[in-house]
């Protein structure tokens, strides 16, 4: 039987943590991870606590995220390395996120001196380029090393499913091709993939392999859906929303009977302010996923369908019925038990808007049997709270928020909480508090927006709120704010 490893991180590196459990599962290690092996019904804090005791090692996926951004992460820390419970011979395992620097020399109090200090005098494996785990040669020599460590073979899943959806595809294609062609297809394919994997512009790239198989009369689904998704993704920065657009309503045209085409016109047709396109695409996708054949994608996509359409309504001011489509989704999120903080929030500020805040408690109440650990559903939950001026019980899930998740939002929630429970007044440690979020070093544009607010509501100091927004119209702002506990 194989030494037993914990893997410890924080969720905001939750994608590299789930690469890593599938890798070294895969490569026959025994892993415990939360998310994919504990049961979200019991007591999280003792099923942690006892799969830490269980482990013989401890792996950690150390970062800013991890030391300055969890609440959780020191305690497991500290209960792997103080509960030997019998054991010896036990190994903490440092994989690095990020380039080792001031970050790993920061500590806050002397308890984080005493453990991260600890941490610092291991060898650690690099799993960073330039700071981004993006790098397979870096990633597979660090996890070799890993899986080395217990004489076993790092199993390498080198083939995207894309690829074997398109090797899929081809087989089925009624298209007579030679090997050496079929052979080119698929190799150009996987040259595409790796270039997305390293974040590359693959525009042209596609341009160039999706003519190659038009000439052969080719008619693929799959490598053309992944091009539209492509260049529909955020990282591109709005530069191909309008073709993206236009290659989704082709690909519809090809396969009309593929709720996936509709699905992709709603969303871009939404983004680029298209409502009524929008409307008609989400609704059609809603059509077909009715089809029998379509029983599997029904289980996958119609909750976002349902939220998507229920969104798109709204921003059309068709309200009525918005809310019909949202409390649909909200019976098939009960139904699917996977969560859309989507739907929760447009649900508090309909209930809001209508002044019927104790039927969204009631609704809202449920999920936490299913959800205990989503800090979006605690925060929301506490807000309603707020609003009811039902303080204490606020204050409760809003801690709880933030603890499962420390953002610079939902630290804001809990200090309008406690300025509300304390009659508009800002305590010297309240403020202490709202000082600490606003000297983070988080540069992200939400970062940003959220120290703004801290300053406007919490500090009541609007020339310090816009120097975290030099470029936001305030007025706009301030209208804003008004509304995120309306």
């Amino acid at each position: 039987m194989s030494r037993k490893i914990f893997i410890s991180y924080s969720r905001k590196d939750n994608m590299i943590a789930m690469r890593l459990y599938a890798d070294l599962v895969r490569s026959h290690l025994q892993v415990w991870r939360d998310q994919v092996d504990g049961d979200k019904t019991a007591s999280f804090v003792d099923e942690f606590n006892a799969a830490i005791d269980e482990c013989d090692d401890f792996l950690i996926l150390d970062s800013r995220n991890y030391r300055h951004g969890s609440n959780w992460c020191l305690p497991e820390i500290k209960r792997f390395k103080d509960n030997v419970n019998g054991k010896s011979g036990r190994e903490m395992i440092v994989c690095l996120l990020e380039p080792d620097g001031p970050w790993r020399k920061r500590f806050d109090n002397a308890e984080e001196e005493k453990y991260y200090s600890y941490i610092n005098g291991k060898n650690y494996f690099p799993f960073y380029r330039e700071g981004i785990y993006d790098n397979d040669d870096v990633y597979q020599q660090a996890i070799n090393s890993i899986c080395a460590m217990y004489s076993e073979r790092f199993i390498a899943w080198n083939m995207p499913p894309e690829v074997k959806d398109l090797e899929d595809e081809l087989e089925k294609s009624n298209v007579a091709l030679t090997d050496v062609d079929r052979d080119n297809i698929v190799q150009g394919y996987k040259y595409i993939c790796r270039l997305i994997a390293l974040n590359r512009d693959v525009n042209h790239h596609f341009r160039i392999w999706s003519g190659d198989c038009e000439s052969y009369g080719l008619k693929l689904f799959f490598p053309r859906y992944s091009w539209c998704s492509w260049q529909a993704n955020d990282a591109n920065k709005g530069r191909y929303d309008e073709e993206s657009f236009a290659q989704f309503k082709r690909l519809a045209n090809d396969f009309p009977d593929d709720p996936r085409c509709q699905f992709g016109i709603g969303a871009m047709a939404s983004r680029l302010d298209r409502r009524r396109e929008a409307i008609i695409a989400y609704k059609k996708v809603l059509e077909l996923l009715e089809r029998p054949g379509n029983k599997y994608m029904r289980e996958n996509t119609l909750l976002e369908a349902l939220v998507d359409l229920g969104v798109v309504l709204i921003n059309n001011d068709q309200y009525a019925e918005a809310f019909g489509y949202l409390l649909m989704a909200y019976d098939e999120m009960l139904a699917c038990k996977r969560f859309d903080i989507q739907l929760v929030k447009h649900l508090r500020l309909y209930y809001s808007s209508i002044n019927n805040l104790v039927q969204c408690q009631e609704l809202l109440s449920p999920l936490f049997e299913n959800y205990p650990l989503e800090n979006e559903l605690h925060a929301q939950y506490g807000l309603v709270c707020v609003q009811l001026h039902n303080y204490e019980s606020a204050l409760f899930h809003l801690n709880k928020a933030y603890a499962l998740s420390s953002s610079i939002e939902n630290g804001l929630y809990v200090l309008f909480c406690k300025k509300q429970m304390n009659h508009g007044e800002v305590t010297p440690e309240n403020r202490e508090f709202a000082l600490s979020l606003l000297n983070r070093n988080d540069e992200t544009n939400d970062d940003s927006f959220w120290k703004a607010e801290v300053c406007y509501m919490i500090l009541e100091d609007n020339k310090r709120a816009k120097s975290f927004l030099p470029r936001c119209n305030f007025s706009k702002f301030k209208k804003y704010s008004s509304i995120i506990v309306a």
